[in-house]
C-alpha cells in the first residue's frame, strides 16, 4: 500500500530512496538495480541536495519522481546509469 507522501517529504531525496520498497510493481532485480546502483544517491550527489526544493512542481523530471509508479523508477534509474556512462566521455 502507498503512504500518502506530501509537503516537504516530495522535496527530499530520502523520501524516493525509502519509497523503492513499497513499490508493489517493481520486481526484486528491479528494486536491486535501483538500490545497487544507487540512482536516487548519484542524482543527489550530480544535482545537489537542494535540486528538490528548486525543482518543486517546476521542473519535467519533478514529475517522474512524484508519480510514484514502477515505470518511472526505472526510467530514472535508467537515466542515472546514462549520465554515469557519459561521465567518463571525453567532451
Amino acid at each position: 500500500m502507498r503512504a500518502y507522501i506530501k509537503g516537504e517529504q516530495l522535496k527530499n531525496w530520502e523520501t524516493y530512496i525509502k519509497h523503492c520498497n513499497d513499490i508493489e510493481e517493481l520486481t526484486s532485480q528491479n528494486l536491486r538495480e535501483a538500490k545497487q546502483k544507487f540512482a536516487f544517491q548519484f542524482l543527489e550527489q550530480e544535482f545537489g541536495h537542494d535540486f528538490l526544493h528548486y525543482a518543486y512542481e517546476q521542473h519535467e523530471f519533478y514529475h517522474y519522481l512524484i508519480n510514484f509508479d514502477a515505470w518511472t523508477y526505472r526510467k530514472i534509474t535508467w537515466f542515472a546509469e546514462a549520465l554515469i556512462e557519459l561521465k567518463d566521455q571525453i567532451n
